[in-house]
């Protein structure tokens, strides 16, 4: 486990494990919307190629879907998936108590120049779709690529599972 893609849904809980298992296991985090995104959720000019030159490098763990294009070359590069695949409503429920936190004063890290408020309704379109089209896609891919170490995280128990036999 040296290339870990951390990969699913938003509001999924991916950048918090990302970070445990990065703890864990000492492999470099990288934040998949922070590469992609530049100031005011615009998709970064350069994303392609930054994308290319992170899943180069020998170790990591990137959390994040981004394009379609870069998840199938993040998953030709990786060695392990972490397939975030909680049941639709508890994303949406995660997603929105991250979004109340937003306006309680207490946001969640976002990439620079970008503010989660006003963004929600953009979101849960976003994850909509993501549901309903990208992650039958994803399935499909992921069957497609048995050399791959793959984890399906269906609960949260299966977090705690995963990072006990990870460490």
């Amino acid at each position: 486990m040296t290339r870990v893609i951390i990969i699913g849904n938003a509001g999924g809980g991916k950048s918090t494990l990302s970070r445990r298992l990065a703890e864990l296991t000492g492999l470099p985090y990288h934040s998949l919307d922070a590469l992609m995104w530049a100031p005011g959720w615009v998709q970064h000019p350069d994303y392609g190629r930054r994308h290319q030159e992170l899943i180069s490098n020998e170790r990591w763990i990137i959390d994040g879907f981004g394009t379609w294009e870069t998840v199938l070359s993040r998953l030709d590069a990786a060695d392990t998936v972490v397939h975030v695949d909680l049941p639709f409503w508890r994303h949406v429920w995660w997603a929105t108590k991250r979004h109340i936190k937003v306006y309680l004063g207490d946001p969640p890290p976002a990439p620079e120049g970008c503010d989660y408020r006003g963004a929600f309704w953009h979101l849960l379109t976003i994850m909509w779709r993501l549901h309903r089209v990208w992650r039958t896609e994803l399935l499909a891919a992921l069957a497609e690529r048995d050399r791959l170490k793959i984890y399906h995280l269906r609960s949260p128990g299966d977090f705690e599972r995963f990072l006990a036999e990870a460490g």
